[in-house]
């Protein structure tokens, strides 16, 4: 998900109490696994692997390693990974991520999405579940409370 304004949301946000973080955390922790939740059950059954590396973690590290927001205030939901490599043709040696193949398919293997559909059915309800934790927080925080 790109947020707009990411950098001056991240300052306005470093300036906010402990206690006000903590309530926009618990929002993202809730959305983060409900999308997991979804994502998992999206996932094909035939061995269960790929479902099971379907996960989320705190951070915002993107592609490269750079620092994407504020890791206390970002969640990354990844699946794939080592769990579920496949050779791309037997006896090459090539590694290849079977999640991706799954995801948007490949020549002779038609895509059976999983991740997105996942994420784009619930992004209303994530987006509004954070913002609303973020307003409430920061009327707390205008108002003088902790």
């Amino acid at each position: 998900m790109k947020v707009e304004g990411a950098r001056r949301l991240a300052r306005k946000l470093a300036a906010m109490p402990k206690a006000a973080r903590a309530e926009i955390s618990a929002a993202i922790e809730k959305s983060a696994d409900e999308v997991v939740t979804l994502q998992k059950s999206f996932a094909p059954k035939a061995t269960g692997r790929l479902a099971s590396t379907i996960r989320w973690r705190w951070g915002g590290v993107g592609i490269g390693g750079e620092l994407r927001g504020d890791a206390e205030l970002s969640a990354v939901i990844t699946a794939g990974g080592r769990e579920t490599q496949v050779e791309i043709r037997k006896g090459s040696g090539v590694p290849f991520d079977y999640a991706v193949i799954q995801e948007f398919g490949a020549k002779g293997s038609p895509p059976q999405p999983y991740f997105y559909p996942g994420y784009r059915l619930i992004k209303r309800r994530v987006r509004g579940r954070i913002s609303r934790a973020t307003n409430k927080a920061a009327k707390r925080v205008a108002a003088g409370g902790v």
